[in-house]
């Protein structure tokens, strides 16, 4: 049985912790478009980002020194980390995505109501 690297499930726990941030960043996100807040949503996406991009730090060191012979071990934790980011990722995607779907149900929703107006 190989020796636990405890530097490794740091790094593993580091990337959850800012990926879950960054999830959490993107549904409130969500939550505040559907209540066509887009200021907050946009502020949200960036906070999403900003974690997500410490993140992605972080792997790419991990990747840096995985190359230079500093290997990584494998595990569970370091496999849920990984699935943390890559959903962190998407997660962050789909918040711009529902923006976008949001502004122009907005924009569709008061064009009808000037219609409405004028007839």
């Amino acid at each position: 049985m190989s020796e636990v690297n405890e530097q490794d499930y740091e790094l593993a726990f580091q990337i959850i912790t800012y990926a879950g941030d960054a999830q959490s960043s993107a549904i409130e996100a969500i939550a505040a478009c559907e209540n066509y807040d887009f200021d907050k949503a946009a502020e949200l996406i960036n906070a999403a980002n900003k974690s997500y991009i410490k993140c992605h730090e972080i792997q790419t060191n991990m990747f840096t020194n995985e190359a230079n012979g500093q290997k990584t071990e494998l595990n569970i934790i370091l496999v849920h980390a990984q699935d943390h980011l890559t959903m962190a990722n998407l997660r962050i995607g789909e918040a711009k995505n529902i923006m976008n779907l949001y502004k122009k149900i907005q924009e569709l929703e008061n064009r009808e109501e000037k219609n409405e107006q004028q007839n």
